[in-house]
């Protein structure tokens, strides 16, 4: 639709990601809608059942005192919702390349991986008294 009035570059270019990362985490297709004119479109895209605000919120006070860019928020997000996810898994998410993710965990001192490769998992520790 945004094609036709000439308000994006290509079409559908998104969708495929957010559908990946959908089913990824667990969440339900998104729902679209609109009328037969197609003056509108909306979307409906909601939580998996799993979530806890709660819990996402505690955590995220912590971390609020820095600010990130969307690709660290992305980062952080795969990691909570999934700590045995890999850099190859994240970097697929978010469109990215392996070494993209690396360097940018690299620059996030406070995520750790810890164990073995095969059995690891990743641990975000950050404090108020952490400087990152």
């Amino acid at each position: 639709m945004f094609k036709e009035i000439d308000l994006s570059e290509k079409q559908g270019t998104g969708i495929t990601k957010i559908l990946r990362t959908l089913k990824a985490n667990g969440s339900p297709a998104p729902e679209f809608d609109t009328v037969e004119e197609r003056v509108y479109l909306s979307t409906v895209i909601r939580m998996h059942e799993g979530f806890d605000v709660t819990q996402n919120v505690a955590q995220s006070d912590a971390l609020s005192e820095r600010t990130f860019t969307k690709m660290e928020e992305s980062i952080i997000r795969a990691i909570k919702q999934n700590p045995h996810i890999t850099r190859a898994q994240i970097a697929e998410q978010l469109g990215v390349s392996k070494k993209t993710i690396e360097r940018r965990i690299k620059e996030l001192s406070f995520i750790h991986y810890v164990g073995s490769s095969k059995s690891g998992h990743w641990e975000i520790q950050m404090d108020k008294n952490a400087d990152a």
